[in-house]
């Protein structure tokens, strides 16, 4: 045994140099984020001096760290040989057994001379020596290295890319996975399609044959398992090809599926991929090498090619990056750097690039019409609060069903007498009384003209191609009405007919068709089927309305997302009216943001308070809110307020948005300032401080705190906890764990109805009769200057929404954005933005969002300087109760409660 120091003193060499280089990745990596510069340079092996110093440093540090371990393993050797070798032939132990036996005597001799024979090899002044040569490396030596590593890198590949090796290589690769390609082919002859990292692809009579070879690497332990389960479990009609994996000679996996003909994909085909995702998820598998080159454009459209170890089990990180990967391929499929850009994403979800890439995991789960349609119809006819309701052209009847339900005298009326059995079905299965009526319209309404103080149409008028048949059908939505009845209309929407197709229509249009033109069309739903609908113009419309005597004063609208730009597509409009003149017609505003990747994406201070009071102020909440750090005390607010307008710019909402979507260029020093939950005192505090000083904010309200329905949450806690203190009801150690602990954590994660179990479980009782004092009313907000205050949404009822289905979602912020559209049009509209509850959000909240039609979202998270701003997770930094923290925010410091 001879120990080879030959190769011991270039490996620790090695090992120390790799790692200094890992280190000055690292950090410059690290640095350039922080700067706003992205993640990577075009070229990352260029060092500056800077580098080269850090490089130099950590070069030393880990020969030293690792010539110690070296040391300190030479004398640990050292001991057990010396050890051992007593045990072996020292004077100590010659009366044992085994020295006593002959049958050992041989072996103990090998063993003392295989003893002396390693103490001489690790002998603590000759490694002493290989040390001191290891660590004798100039600091020149290793700057020089690496100022010549990039030249050494590009050398090293242009002599591995030989043409002539490249070519005799691929000639034997291609003959020997054809010997194995033959068993699979059923006699089919064989065609080579080309070489991989992994395999070998032939062509046999329609069908691709993979030979996996490993040129490139081999595989790890598993690597087969998805590629195996999508061959065992795919089900029909999916968006993957079917794959087999047949036996073969040797053992070498050989994987068969169907071949087709196309182009390489150069983008676009948003729906094929959207189905991949979809198929994969279904599946169970995620391929984890989404990339152009493995796209294929087909007459059938675009289809995954790539099949191997790439494909894996599915778990949520590896879906997540499956669907970034994806977003990148659909928005930069021709750009050069793609394969970097899908690294960096690896690890930086902060990349401009990726903003917006949870669009697709709501295109993955399209809401249902039952979402979309009839949920939100009720959504808006639950506003109202209607006495009577007539449900004209009621369909199967869900809407009439549910309303009923809620106590509503409701009349449902559908030609269409075949509907009568599902009636019938529906009424014993929920028990309450709709009266169904079919039949002609006018005859059969006739004896409830007037009487309804709330009608619903709903997919009726655009589907009625007879113009005759649609006049009169507008003739009797007019004349069931009560003379201050109101109208709700929904329609495919017209502005959205030759907008290509989305996540719920495939579009069908004739030739020669226009906006302002009355044509027939065809949509092609989710589920397959197919249905006619006639596209009259939004003007027309209005004007039969009006001829009617209908006059709408109110839109909006509800949909999926356009498969063209992943926002929202708008595909049903909702129009409400009346009889009655009103305040004229107030339209939607379909926003066409800009993403990151499209302007300039750094991010500036946003500023988040909740309460401003004087330091004497107390009411049933604030005590609470002052432990946790939520409430600034008015001195400390005008001496923030103070040095903001010294140190920043702050701006409106709508130059922020302007901003957002690279429309406006704002002050380097330009800043946001925001408000929580819409307390009642903002006006009586915080609204003069900001009046006198012109800065402009925005109010984030809830719902349910408006309206008067119910206190916020973690207010309604903090009131039963203060009333159950005063009582002397609860420990001081109770009131901790409510008010900061764990029961706290659980709170405010549950349901609204599991937090009044846990409150009444605990005998904890909310105070009833402040709601009204504590909130901003609906009136309140409306009067609120339009010039210093615009309207953002907090929820409904402040729920939390990480880890909410996307159904929760959908509704929660659908009702939202509602909510914040009446409010807009009766104080005046202005830009869509949302405030996560709580800060708390994650992909499918942010998915949600997207499709709800919000313009930008914000979170709670310190604001830093040099990132990159995500539109729809925007960084607010909480302000806490100190008179340096808008300072330290100038400064460029983290600032939170």
């Amino acid at each position: 045994m001879e120990l080879d120091f030959g190769r011991l003193v270039p490996d620790i060499r090695g090992y120390a140099l790799y790692s200094a280089l890992e280190d000055v990745l690292v950090r410059r990596r690290e640095r350039r984020l922080r700067d706003g510069i992205g993640a990577e340079t075009p070229d990352d092996l260029q060092f500056r001096e800077v580098d080269l110093d850090l490089a130099v440093a950590r070069f030393r540090k880990y020969l030293v760290e690792r010539t110690a371990a070296l040391l300190l393993s030479c004398w640990r050797i050292q001991g057990v040989c010396r050890t051992l070798l007593d045990l072996a032939a020292g004077s100590r132990f010659k009366d044992a057994f085994f020295h006593r036996d002959p049958r050992w005597r041989n072996q103990l001799t090998a063993l003392a001379r295989f003893l002396e024979q390693t103490r001489a090899q690790f002998d603590i002044e000759r490694v002493g020596r290989v040390v001191a040569e290891v660590i004798s490396v100039p600091p020149d030596q290793v700057r020089g290295f690496l100022k010549g590593l990039r030249s050494q890198v590009d050398a090293h590949r242009t002599a591995a890319a030989s043409p002539a090796n490249d070519a005799w290589f691929q000639r034997e690769r291609i003959a020997a996975a054809a010997s194995i390609a033959q068993a699979a082919a059923d006699g089919a002859e064989l065609r080579p399609l080309g070489t991989g990292g992994e395999g070998v692809v032939f062509a046999a009579a329609g069908t691709a044959i993979t030979v996996i070879d490993y040129s490139k690497r081999s595989a790890a332990n598993g690597a087969w398992l998805g590629m195996r389960h999508l061959a065992a479990h795919l089900p029909p009609n999916s968006a993957l090809c079917r794959c087999s994996l047949p036996p073969s000679p040797g053992g070498r996996i050989v994987i068969r599926y169907p071949l087709e003909d196309g182009e390489p994909y150069r983008g676009g085909g948003a729906a094929d991929i959207i189905a991949i995702l979809r198929s994969c998820r279904d599946v169970g598998v995620v391929t984890s090498n989404f990339h152009p080159k493995n796209l294929l454009s087909t007459p059938g459209g675009v289809r995954l090619i790539d099949y191997g170890s790439d494909i894996r089990p599915l778990n949520e990180p590896a879906f997540r990056s499956m669907v970034q990967r994806a977003w990148l391929t659909l928005r930069f499929p021709e750009r050069e750097d793609l394969a970097q850009l899908m690294r960096r994403a690896l690890t930086d979800e902060s990349l401009p690039e990726l903003e917006g890439w949870e669009a697709l995991l709501a295109a993955i789960d399209p809401p249902a019409k039952r979402e979309v349609v009839d949920d939100a119809i009720l959504d808006i006819v639950r506003h109202h609060r209607p006495r009577r309701v007539l449900d004209f052209g009621c369909g199967h009847g869900r809407i009439a069903a549910a309303l009923a339900a809620e106590g509503i005298d409701v009349v449902a009326f559908d030609p269409d007498e075949a509907l009568r059995e599902r009636w019938r079905e529906l009424s014993s299965e929920d028990g309450h009384g709709v009266r169904w009526i079919t039949g002609a319209a006018e005859p059969a309404l006739s004896a409830f003209v007037g009487t309804f103080d709330l009608l619903v149409c709903s997919l009726v008028l655009c589907v009625i191609e007879d113009h005759a048949e649609y006049a009169a059908a507008l003739r009797t939505v007019a004349r069931s009405l009560s003379p201050d009845g109101r109208c709700l209309i929904l329609v495919c929407n017209p502005r959205s007919t030759l907008e290509g197709d989305s996540t719920l229509q495939r579009r069908f249009v004739p030739a020669g068709a226009a906006l302002e033109r009355t044509f027939t069309w065809t949509k092609q739903l989710p589920s397959g089927m197919k249905r006619s609908d006639v596209h009259r113009p939004l003007p027309q419309v209005l004007a039969d309305l009006a001829r009617e005597g209908l006059r709408v004063d109110e839109a909006t609208t509800t949909g999926g997302l356009s498969l063209a730009t992943l926002r929202p597509s708008h595909d049903y409009l909702l129009l409400t009216g009346s009889n009655a003149t009103r305040n004229g017609f107030a339209g939607w505003r379909a926003s066409a943001c800009r993403l990151a990747s499209e302007r300039h994406p750094l991010d500036l201070p946003v500023l988040c308070y909740h309460r401003v009071l004087p330091a004497a102020y107390t009411d049933c909440v604030s005590d609470f809110q002052r432990l946790r750090g939520t409430v600034v005390d008015l001195t400390v607010f005008l001496q923030q307020l103070d040095d903001l307008v010294r140190r920043f710019t702050p701006v409106t909402l709508d130059e922020y948005i302007e901003w957002l979507d690279g429309r406006r260029r704002l002050a380097a020093d330009a800043c946001l300032v925001t408000f929580d939950d819409g307390y009642s005192d903002f006006v009586e505090f915080a609204l003069p401080a900001l009046k006198a000083r012109r800065v402009p904010s925005v109010l984030f309200p809830t719902k349910c705190a408006a309206t008067g329905a119910a206190l916020l949450p973690v207010d309604a806690l903090y009131s039963a906890l203060a009333i159950a203190c005063q009582a002397g009801r609860i420990t001081s150690g109770e009131c901790a764990d409510w008010s900061s602990g764990e029961r706290k954590r659980a709170f405010i994660h549950a349901s609204t109805d599991e937090q009044a179990r846990m409150l009444a479980a605990a005998d904890l009782h909310p105070a009833e009769g402040n709601r009204g004092s504590l909130y901003l009313s609906e009136d309140h907000l409306v009067g609120l200057p339009t010039e210093l205050v615009a309207l953002g949404g907090h929820g409904v009822n402040h729920a939390l929404l990480e880890g909410r289905d996307l159904a929760f979602l959908r509704r929660e912020l659908r009702r939202t954005r509602f909510w914040l559209e009446h409010l807009g049009r009766r104080r005046g509209g202005s830009a869509l933005v949302f405030a996560y509850p709580n800060g708390s959000h994650d992909a499918s909240a942010v998915a949600a969002t997207i499709e709800a039609g919000f313009d930008a979202a914000f979170t709670v998270a310190p604001w830093q300087q040099g990132r990159s701003a995500h539109r729809w997770a925007l960084r607010r930094s909480c302000i806490p109760n100190r008179p340096e923290a808008v300072r330290e925010l100038a400064d460029g410091k983290e600032v939170r409660l």
